[in-house]
């Protein structure tokens, strides 16, 4: 039993570098980014082909200043395709050419900016190991009630 218990933590502690890392790798920190009006300049839809059929993804390019200097930032968000072009249609209506918006700026480097900093739901993929955690918390608590 005390080989289940060595085991059962190894892999919980995997588990939780596994959720970190996917944690990191979703969202990078951009606590020191900036918010900026900006003018949206241009909207499509782009298209990918590929052997599951097409992906589409709102492009939105608009323009900044920082520190004197205009820039064109064209990320809409982190995350990459909305999926069907309906939804990408749904978000250049909200991004019509000429509005001003707010958008986000790496001071460091201004050729980083996004729109949509938000997550989304790609941050539910670094939950995934949490229900293989629990029923592991869960066969522990049942062999240790034997």
């Amino acid at each position: 039993q005390s080989h289940q218990g060595i085991y059962f933590w190894l892999s919980f502690i995997a588990n939780c570098c596994c959720v970190h890392a996917d944690f990191e790798q979703i969202r990078p920190n951009h606590s020191s980014w900036v918010e900026l009006p900006c003018s949206i300049t241009s909207t499509s839809i782009k298209e990918t082909v590929g052997p599951d059929g097409s992906t589409y993804w709102p492009d939105i390019r608009y323009s900044f200043q920082l520190d004197g200097s205009e820039y064109e930032g064209k990320r809409y968000s982190f995350r990459n395709a909305t999926g069907d072009s309906r939804a990408a249609n749904e978000v250049l209506q909200r991004y019509p050419v000429g509005d001003e918006i707010t958008c986000w700026v790496d001071p460091d480097n201004p050729s980083q900016s996004v729109i949509d900093r938000s997550p989304g739901w790609f941050l539910l993929l670094g939950l995934a190991p949490i229900p293989i955690i629990a029923i592991g918390f869960g066969g522990l608590w049942f062999m240790s009630r034997l």
